[in-house]
């Protein structure tokens, strides 16, 4: 004896079986025919709805491109503005700087 109850110790021949009621069949022509109308009845009414999902979907995404690229184009023209502004303004910075060495230059001078 092995010490192990009876009822674990069954051959491996009987425990390569399927249970009873679950042998492996193949499916009858009534249960091809069957699958078969059900899979039809869910593409029918399944396919509108997806369809009109899928434009939904792509209407939405077109907008918020739309959307997107607008808000570029804005960012892209206050940006350019402010850079032309800056340029000016720096311009003007290089301007006054130009005046104020001069003042100092005369002034020296002067002492």
């Amino acid at each position: 004896r092995t010490g192990r109850p009876a009822a674990l110790s069954t051959p491996p021949t009987l425990q390569l079986l399927p249970p009873p009621g679950n042998s492996p069949s193949f499916p009858t022509y009534y249960d091809a025919t069957i699958r078969s109308c059900v899979l039809k009845n869910i593409e029918a009414v399944l396919e509108p709805r997806l369809s009109v999902f899928a434009e939904q979907v792509a209407r939405a995404v077109a907008l918020t491109n739309g959307e997107a690229r607008a808000a570029l184009d804005e960012v892209e023209s206050a940006w350019e503005q402010s850079e032309a502004k800056l340029r000016g303004r720096l311009s003007d910075v290089e301007a006054q700087m130009v005046m104020l060495g001069d003042r100092a230059a005369r002034f020296e001078e002067r002492e």
